[in-house]
């Protein structure tokens, strides 16, 4: 007798098959032995493979239904956490006369500017290119204040 989920060989009386542990019936479908040379069925072997390429297609047609990328539909609407590190960063700059802080403005509002070109349904958009300025004008400011300093 053979499992009629997974055709593996099941031993009489056992109530679950040991490969799957789907639940044995009485009568197995998909598979029997022939007495003289424990050969399995070929029409049950058809049935077998025509199952397997039904479960197939149907995997393969959910696959295709399926979302292209779940993590864009799950961040609609939210403000980019980049674009406001950008922003934070770029005023923080501005108090401590910082470049450092400049600079890192810059490079994080680039940053996500280019990931909200990904995911155009995030907002933030202002958020970065406001940090991308007030970050340059911390770095020209600083450098400003050096030459004068230094001259």
């Amino acid at each position: 007798m053979f499992c009629n989920n997974c055709g593996s060989p099941i031993n009489e009386g056992e109530v679950f098959c040991r490969n799957c542990g789907n639940r044995v019936t009485g009568n197995s479908n998909l598979g029997s032995t022939n007495q003289d040379s424990n050969v399995v069925n070929t029409n049950n072997m058809n049935n077998m493979n025509n199952m397997n390429n039904m479960n197939n297609s149907n995997m393969n047609n959910n696959m295709n239904n399926a979302p292209v990328n779940p993590v864009q539909n799950s961040k609609a609407g939210k403000t980019n956490t980049m674009a406001i590190l950008a922003l934070v960063f770029s005023l923080v700059g501005l108090l401590v006369s910082g470049i450092i802080f400049g600079l890192f403005a810059i490079c994080v509002g680039a940053a996500a500017l280019s990931h909200l070109k990904s995911f155009p349904e995030e907002k933030g958009k202002g958020l970065a290119i406001a940090g991308i300025v007030v970050g340059a004008f911390d770095v020209i400011a600083v450098a400003i204040q050096l030459v004068l300093l230094y001259s």
